[in-house]
């Protein structure tokens, strides 16, 4: 808590400091308020602002690109598993005999 004086100036009483209003707060009295909030320029204050309709383009690749991606990669895996698999069954085979 800051201490300061207090309204009659008496440096023996402390008082904590006001706090300061938010920027978005009214500067006049509660009595005065409407009973509903006034619409925000950016729309409904419960409801978030509507995203462009090129960002639901933009989701649906992004989410194929990953797709493709994983299944790429699985690939990939998948081939070179399969080659050292064969290559140790092979040499394994070969000495055997």
């Amino acid at each position: 808590m800051a201490r300061t004086t207090s309204p009659e100036g008496d440096p023996g009483q402390p008082r904590t400091t006001p706090r300061r209003r938010p920027r978005s707060a009214p500067h006049h009295s509660p009595e005065a308020t409407p009973a509903s909030p006034a619409p925000l320029p950016g729309g409904d204050p419960v409801r978030a602002p509507r995203r462009p309709a090129w960002t639901a383009t933009l989701t649906s690749k992004a989410g194929l690109f990953i797709a493709v991606m994983c299944c790429a990669l699985a690939a990939l895996l998948g081939a070179l598993v399969h080659v050292s698999v064969t290559g140790q069954t092979v040499s394994d085979s070969g000495t055997r005999r």
